[in-house]
């Protein structure tokens, strides 16, 4: 049994599509020496085309521009921040102070008779009209104050619980 030759199959072709080193596949045109980098090529030969060469790199994508604010957006930041502490003051002021009120305080009404908005206050001045007698926690029932006073009662939800409580308030003269 015979060995093919290295490179050739048994059927007389290169298994690899290539040709054997030495041979060209196609006839080829004699090429031009090439000149080192930043030489000159020789005479007689046409030079070939180059890309030219950039200084400093390839280019710098432009920034992003920075988008400046128009007035109307600064108007409209201005406004939400004024609104959100309006809200916020006029939150707080309607907190009833009635819930922290003890024994001796003394209270004025910025509500009226039928919705009345009970108020600590200092004694010495001419806002306080009542001073608070007893306060019971935990119950709305206004029975429990005497007959000679003015019973307040409150009933507050809050996020998990309710507060309730019953001011016996005497009037100041």
């Amino acid at each position: 049994m015979t060995t093919p030759p290295q490179g050739h199959s048994p059927y007389g072709q290169n298994p690899y599509g290539q040709q054997p080193y030495g041979q060209a596949p196609y006839p080829q045109a004699p090429q031009p020496p090439q000149a080192p980098y930043g030489q000159q090529p020789q005479p007689g030969f046409p030079q070939a085309p180059q890309q030219p060469y950039m200084q400093g790199g390839a280019p710098t994508p432009p920034q992003p521009t920075r988008s400046s604010r128009s007035p109307k957006t600064v108007l409209k930041g201005i406004v939400a921040v004024v609104a959100l502490i309006v809200i916020g003051v006029a939150w707080v002021s309607s907190w009833n102070d009635a819930d922290t009120a003890e024994v001796g305080n003394c209270m004025k009404n910025e509500g009226n008779e039928i919705k009345p908005d009970l108020k600590v206050v200092d004694c010495g001045t001419a806002e306080a009209k009542f001073k608070v007698t007893a306060v019971h926690a935990n119950t709305t029932d206004m029975e429990l104050c005497p007959k000679n006073t003015t019973a307040y009662a409150e009933s507050q939800r809050h996020r998990r619980s309710t507060t309730r409580f019953v001011l016996c308030l005497e009037p100041l003269k």
